[in-house]
């Protein structure tokens, strides 16, 4: 399994659900960074799957009104393999790391 094609699957769900969120307020990308403090490329960019910090979802959640385990929901029975091989990429890097 190619775990960063894994990866980059969760945050272009992630990203789906930002997305879907800020529509939802109608609001632009610009206005979104506007409210959180980033640009309109920034906002662009994760909802296209880039990485999210702890930090940003937090920002994010609190401009949407909602919690931040709705912006990183994913339907999980059919992104289980994907989830366990994060799990493993994980496991192997802190092994290395040791």
């Amino acid at each position: 399994m190619n775990n960063e094609k894994t990866e980059l699957d969760f945050l272009s769900l992630i990203g789906e659900n930002i997305r879907k969120y800020r529509l939802r307020k109608s609001w632009s990308q610009e206005k979104l960074g506007l409210e959180i403090g980033m640009t309109r490329a920034q906002i662009s960019g994760m909802e296209k799957g880039s990485n999210i910090t702890l930090t940003t979802l937090l920002k994010l959640s609190l401009a949407l009104e909602i919690k931040p385990e709705t912006i990183i929901k994913v339907k999980f029975i059919k992104r289980q393999n994907a989830l366990e091989g994060l799990i493993d990429n994980s496991k192997a890097y802190r092994q290395k790391s040791s």
